[in-house]
């Protein structure tokens, strides 16, 4: 939650503001239409948590499978 939570933050008041200002629109045909934080979907807030999360995991999937592997945030 720690690495998700900034991003879905930031990402949710990015859309928020770009959604007040008219700069993009959901089309409700491809949506829950259930709007959960100022007026920015459902759906859009689940892929600032899903993908993520999904980016995570796989890392460390790849981790377990490949000990040696460094990508830069391993302890020296």
């Amino acid at each position: 939650m720690l690495a998700v939570l900034p991003v879905t933050i930031t990402y949710v008041l990015w859309d928020a503001y770009a959604i007040a200002r008219g700069h993009w629109t959901f089309d409700s045909r491809f949506i829950t239409n259930i709007d959960v934080v100022l007026n920015v979907p459902l759906d859009e807030v689940a892929f600032f948590v899903v993908i993520p999360i999904c980016a995570i995991l796989t890392l460390e999937g790849v981790r377990s499978v490949r000990p040696d592997l460094h990508v830069g945030d391993e302890p020296e």
